[in-house]
């Protein structure tokens, strides 16, 4: 079962009585777990070359798998986009710039090209190799609150006693992310699946310089997470 899981706000009173002293720090924290629905053998994990940029190669556990995967190549963006179901209704895109695109890649991505690719990806054989990796970052949201014209809520003008009883003022509001990528998603799955593919020779695609990840939840048409992967052994 895919899931987010999200902290119940958190307050930290640090003042009695006294309303430039007591505030409230919320916290919201987002952590996916989820299965490949055609997870990878991690017997055929092995370390290969992941090129950061011209200048700086390391050494990933790239994890492998030769069979069936829908993909599309987005000729317009010059980009290769591979995508793997979770069990359940959430799917993670995977997209791979050709040399030399990738800053013209990130300017690109929104709702609209994510659509696109979703309705474009069709069923092949390929020989892919994904890097495992674990990522997380955190995000101070006041400041893109107060653009969207949320401000009352930091200022001495705030009244949200109705969450203690006290006179608070909010001092900071926190976001952060957190996703693994390993053989089998975020959790054990059960077994690995058989298929039976062509003799013919099929594609090798193989994310071994930087990409992106997005994923996207079919049930409530939204994009749970946006992130780039720059060097796989950095969190």
């Amino acid at each position: 079962m895919n899931m987010w899981r999200e902290n119940p706000w958190e307050n930290c009173g640090t003042g009695q009585g006294s309303r430039s002293t007591t505030v409230i720090v919320m916290v919201n924290y987002i952590f996916f777990k989820g299965s490949w629905e055609k997870p990878f053998d991690p017997a055929m994990t092995t370390e290969r070359d992941f090129f950061v940029d011209h200048e700086t190669t390391v050494k990933v556990p790239m994890m492998h798998r030769l069979g069936w995967f829908h993909y599309y190549f987005d000729a317009e963006l010059s980009c290769t986009v591979l995508q793997l179901d979770y069990n359940g209704t959430a799917t993670a895109f995977f997209v791979l710039p050709e040399a030399g695109k990738s800053k013209e890649l990130d300017k690109a991505i929104s709702i609209g090209v994510l659509t696109k690719w979703a309705e474009r990806v069709r069923r092949h054989t390929a020989n892919v190799y994904l890097p495992k990796f674990n990522i997380s970052a955190s995000y101070d949201l006041e400041e893109p609150l107060s653009k969207m014209g949320i401000t009352d809520i930091f200022s001495d003008h705030a009244d949200l006693s109705g969450i203690t009883g006290e006179s608070l003022k909010v001092s900071k509001i926190t976001h952060k992310a957190a996703l693994t990528v390993d053989e089998r998603g975020t959790e054990a799955a059960a077994a690995t699946a058989v298929e039976i593919i062509p003799m013919s020779l099929p594609p090798t695609i193989e994310f071994n310089h930087p990409f992106h990840m997005l994923m996207y939840d079919e049930v409530t048409n939204s994009t749970l997470f946006i992130g780039k992967i720059v060097d796989p052994t950095k969190p």
